[in-house]
């Protein structure tokens, strides 16, 4: 199952897109397009898998997708209280001829070119500098003409300089060959998220990447070196970081829906992983 491509279309009279996605659930299947993707989380919370890596989100968060990289975003329904439930984000889409073939190729926009080159491994803004461009991003939905396209700019130079900007990925991801060769553990990371709150068999994904379990834990391990029951533990961990931030939900709860069946292995886990127990977690989320 290769990753869906999609063709993102032009907004009319502009050379990018700017889109307001709003329903249930953002879209589930992996996806990709050579558009780089900039996105503000309005609302809702859950888990962006881009690339090879995973991290948590939530409302006010913004993030950046290079050119072809497989993503999608799981948002977390018990994060949110039934009046509440419901996904909505602002994103705006352009390409390497968004401006024509040489616009990056300027002189004036050479520092720009190689920043966003970087940003094919996707970047996740953090810190105090987020809600201006959160706010600046949000924006867009009531622009257009000239001043769109200087405040995109405008946009991209300030991302240039933001000092609190992490990668999602320690290498870059999403070359043409790179997601063709990779089609088998795209297709086993699409089959994990849909599970991940139920048990998952060995025999299960090694059936799902068209492999005998001996030679899929050799695959796995050779592709992330670590194992598969690691991989799927720090998929379930991030999980439930994401529901730790609800209040309303037990521990107990959190490690059943996390896909854990034995709270003190959810535990375990959590500690292994983040070097914290879940509640201290908890705790430092809401003192912040």
């Amino acid at each position: 199952m290769k990753p869906v491509h999609f063709n993102i279309p032009k907004t009319q009279g502009t050379s990018f897109h700017v889109q307001k996605d709003e329903a249930q659930d953002f879209y589930g299947r992996l996806h990709q397009h050579p558009e780089w993707q900039i996105t503000a989380i309005h609302k809702g919370a859950g888990i962006l898998f881009a690339g090879n890596s995973s991290i948590p989100f939530q409302a006010g968060d913004v993030f950046m997708l290079g050119s072809n990289t497989p993503h999608l975003l799981k948002n977390s329904r018990n994060t949110q209280s039934e009046i509440d439930r419901g996904v909505c984000s602002v994103s705006v889409f352009f390409g390497e001829d968004s401006f024509g073939k040489e616009f990056f190729s300027l002189p004036e926009l050479r520092q720009l070119d190689d920043y966003l080159k970087e940003a094919k491994r996707g970047i996740m803004f953090m810190g105090t500098e987020q809600e201006v461009l959160f706010e600046s991003l949000s924006s867009f939905m009531q622009k257009q003409g000239f001043d769109l396209l200087i405040d995109l700019l405008s946009m991209l130079k300030f991302m240039m300089n933001y000092q609190e900007q992490e990668f999602i990925n320690s290498q870059h991801y999403g070359a043409e060959n790179e997601y063709r060769t990779e089609e088998r553990m795209q297709k086993v990371l699409q089959y994990s998220i849909q599970h991940l709150d139920q048990e998952i068999k060995l025999e299960e994904v090694a059936k799902e990447a068209n492999l005998s379990v001996s030679q899929f834990c050799r695959y796995f391990k050779l592709h992330t070196r670590k194992t598969f029951i690691q991989y799927l533990n720090e998929l379930r961990i991030e999980h439930a970081c994401s529901l730790l931030r609800r209040e309303d939900l037990s521990i107990s709860q959190i490690s059943f829906e996390s896909g854990f069946q034995n709270l003190s292995h959810f535990n375990r886990q959590f500690l292994k992983i983040k070097k914290i127990t879940p509640s201290t977690y908890r705790k430092q989320i809401h003192t912040y």
